[in-house]
């Protein structure tokens, strides 16, 4: 007798393909992880994907990262998995994502860029190959402000707000209450997703997450419990960061595809697997593996050099972020860093000098400067400022003295022209 295998569902969202880093182009990254997450499927024998928008990340996406997107489309068609569904996310062009839907329909992949007059479009019951229902899926799209109808009135700000908070719920109600009734009509105990593309207000948003307001001025944070609790899976986009909400394990952000930038809560990427069986579910967090590590180093000039050359060391691939925190004043900080030796597999995007920010930041204050000082006087008050030790004092002084004995022969040429 054949054992009855659970139906697995790949929860992912947020790809953002066409995304940079410090302007870095990166599809070599968005390459191996659509490769990698199409050997998943195959691996996983997952039988249905769900991606739960923002699939690029303009609204205009490059041919590079269209053929990406279609190739990885392709490779899943011949694979086992029945079924694709995809949501537009607010990165999302709504008419781009769905021009080719009939053409992509023909291959089980499903799009839903924006909604429609009819709610039951966003209403799909998925079948296996035997033509058997597997799975009741609402596939609700970002909704843009023009979706959701709601009185237009002169309004205080926070009133607004609410109305559009209460019109989203009052879709993703009427959209699950068409999935219940399909559910009844075919008398079959299966299970209910609902995917989404918004803000919970009790989700975790870390600082410079890259998330953009959804709506004018705001993020628009959804209650939790305004979603259809009786789903069995909701299977949400949009916040970066891989999370269960409000440590419900039915309740979940999938994260985006790639690291977006070089904080340490953003290194560890990863997709979902749902697993239903005999009315239980079973989810397994799979992390998605990186060709390039985005890593931030900070210290002082020879703490810097020494850490890079550790790197150096390994085998791996490295984009870098380095943080000159170091009490010295470096003179060309920038171009001594990014002359440092290192192996051809380490890439520096990003140089900050903290100890200038620090200066900025002591200066913020007005001070106090009497003007009937001469220039040198003035130089030596900033030396005071800024705590410079005495052995660079003298290397400072000295180079103070050539910038005005430079600038005083200038002076006397331009007046002899």
């Amino acid at each position: 007798m054949n054992k009855i295998k659970p139906l697995r569902v790949l929860h992912t969202s947020d790809w953002h393909i066409g995304d940079t880093i410090c302007s870095k182009r990166r599809y070599d990254e968005f390459e191996l992880a659509l490769n990698w997450l199409y050997r998943i499927v195959e691996e996983k024998d997952v039988d249905i994907v769900l991606i739960s928008g923002d699939i690029f990340n303009t609204s205009t996406p490059s041919s590079q990262a269209q053929e990406l997107y279609y190739r990885f489309l392709h490779n899943i068609s011949k694979s086992r998995c029945k079924h694709v569904v995809i949501t537009a996310g607010n990165h999302d062009s709504p008419s781009f994502l769905s021009a080719p839907k009939e053409i992509l329909k023909a291959l089980n992949v499903h799009v839903i860029g924006s909604i429609s007059d009819k709610l039951e479009d966003e209403v799909m019951v998925l079948k296996d190959n035997e033509n058997i229902p597997i799975l009741i899926v609402c596939a609700v799209p970002y909704l843009r402000e023009k979706d959701i109808t709601f009185p237009e009135e002169e309004e205080i700000y926070s009133e607004r707000e609410i109305k559009i908070i209460n019109a989203i719920k009052k879709h993703y109600d009427l959209v699950f209450e068409i999935a219940k009734n399909k559910k009844t009509e075919l008398g079959l105990n299966i299970p209910i997703v609902v995917m989404g593309h918004l803000f919970l207000n009790s989700a975790i948003l870390e600082d410079n997450d890259g998330v953009r307001d959804l709506y004018v001025g705001s993020l628009c944070q959804i209650p939790v419990e305004f979603l259809p609790h009786e789903a069995d899976y909701i299977a949400l986009g949009h916040l970066h960061t891989p999370q269960s909400v409000s440590k419900n394990e039915k309740i979940r952000y999938s994260g985006s595809l790639l690291p977006m930038n070089f904080k340490p809560y953003e290194q560890k990427k990863t997709v979902f697997l749902a697993q239903f069986y005999n009315g239980a579910l079973n989810v397994e967090s799979i992390e998605i593996p990186k060709k390039k590590e985005l890593i931030s180093l900070s210290g002082s000039f020879e703490e810097i050099k020494q850490k890079i050359e550790n790197l150096s060391l390994t085998e791996k691939e490295y984009y870098l972020e380095v943080i000159y925190s170091g009490e010295e004043i470096v003179p060309n900080l920038k171009e001594k860093i990014e002359d440092l030796p290192r192996s051809n597999k380490i890439e520096i995007l990003k140089i900050k000098n903290n100890r200038l920010n620090r200066s900025s930041e002591d200066d913020s204050e007005a001070i106090d400067i009497d003007l009937s000082l001469d220039l040198f006087s003035i130089f030596e008050r900033c030396l005071d400022e800024n705590s410079i030790s005495e052995e660079q004092k003298i290397e400072l002084r000295n180079a103070f003295k050539e910038i005005l004995k430079s600038m005083s022969e200038k002076d006397l040429l331009s007046e002899n022209s």
